[in-house]
This record gives C-alpha cells, sequence and structure tokens, in this order.
C-alpha cells in the first residue's frame, strides 16, 4: 500500500496517523496484524503495530513519527507476515509536537555474577519520558 506525493512544506519530524478496520477474516487467531513502513525507499520499521478491531465497521488509529522531506515524500505500509496487510481507509500527516529525543551517552557494562549491570546518561533534548 503506497501513498505517493505526500507533501510537506518543510523537512522534519511528522506524526503518520493510518485509521483502520479489521475483523478476525482469513486467520482468526491472528490479533495483531504487523506491517512493516518505508518512507522514500528507506525501511522505518516492520513492527507497526494494526491490532485487530473485531469488525471491518469499528475503527482504530496506529501511528508513528517519521523525518519527512520537504516536497513530495512516498509513504508505503508493506506486509511483514502471511497475514497480509491491514485494512487502512485513511493516512494522515501532522507535524510533531516534540523533537526525538537523542540518544543515551556514556553507556557503561558491569560485569557481575552472571549478571551485566547497565548504567548510561539519559538524553536531556526531546523531552523524553522513559
Amino acid at each position: 500500500m503506497t501513498f505517493n506525493n505526500v507533501v510537506v512544506t518543510k523537512s522534519g519530524l511528522y506524526t503518520i496517523d493510518w485509521r483502520y478496520a479489521f475483523g478476525s477474516g482469513a486467520y482468526p487467531p491472528v490479533k495483531n496484524r504487523q506491517m512493516g513502513l518505508m518512507v522514500n525507499g528507506k525501511i522505518i520499521t516492520t513492527t507497526e503495530r494494526f491490532p485487530i478491531t473485531g469488525s471491518f465497521d469499528i475503527y482504530r488509529h496506529s501511528s508513528l513519527q517519521v523525518q519527512l522531506n520537504a516536497s513530495a515524500n512516498t509513504i508505503t505500509l508493506f506486509a511483514v507476515s502471511n497475514h497480509g496487510v491491514g485494512r487502512v481507509d485513511r493516512m494522515t500527516v501532522t507535524e510533531a509536537t516534540a523533537s526525538v529525543a537523542s540518544g543515551p551517552t556514556n553507556l557503561v557494562a558491569t560485569e557481575g555474577l552472571a549478571t551485566v549491570k547497565l548504567t548510561w546518561t539519559a538524553s536531556a533534548s526531546g523531552n523524553p519520558t522513559s
């Protein structure tokens, strides 16, 4: 499922939101359909979750923040299992309200008896919550 010419005015972080609905269909035991996301030819994730809604008339949302380029972008959702792709009927793109946190620094691993203790300096940028 590809969305071509997704146009934004400036490069930056955007929230992509997909509206979807799923009945159990051909795979009744499946409670979640994972899909992959590719933006401008680069795979962003292969674990975007679309939990079953129980009906093709009950809608939920799945969202993810990604970097987009100013002007046209191509956003593709793709199957990562034999359960197929999600039944997405709408995608919206909005500018993200928070910035991406930078990664932790000063990672140290201290060996113990059958354990490893990890310590690091957490990011202060981007308002991280965990």
